[in-house]
């Protein structure tokens, strides 16, 4: 994920079954990983806990990193560096075993 988002201002998203003894069951929980490109990682964490708590769903824990990159050019005066955010929620219920993914994905883009 890292290498497909850095040096750009993308976003990707990967969804996947929890298996853990922390948190929720693991019948109906999920990892959540976002990597998105050049944002702030405040309001990163901010939008993904509103959006998901609209939706009724519970985090149970959150990994929040942002890795600065080498830039593919060299940047003039003044410019910054580039960043990839990367953020790994578990949640329950899982979105995918409910339905809610779409939901939550449309959401974000409006």
């Amino acid at each position: 994920m890292f290498e497909k988002i850095q040096n750009t201002d993308g976003v990707e998203v990967r969804i996947e079954p929890y298996r853990g003894t922390f948190g929720p069951s693991t019948d109906s929980a999920a990892w959540v990983t976002i990597a998105a490109g050049n944002v702030l990682p405040e309001l990163l964490l901010r939008v993904t806990t509103l959006i998901l708590s609209s939706q009724g769903i519970d985090i149970f824990r959150a990994h929040l990193d942002t890795v600065h990159c080498a830039p593919l050019s060299s940047k003039g005066p003044g410019e910054s560096a580039n960043s990839v955010t990367m953020l790994r929620l578990i949640i329950s219920p899982d979105p995918v075993s409910i339905d809610l993914y779409m939901g939550c994905a449309a959401h974000i883009l409006l």
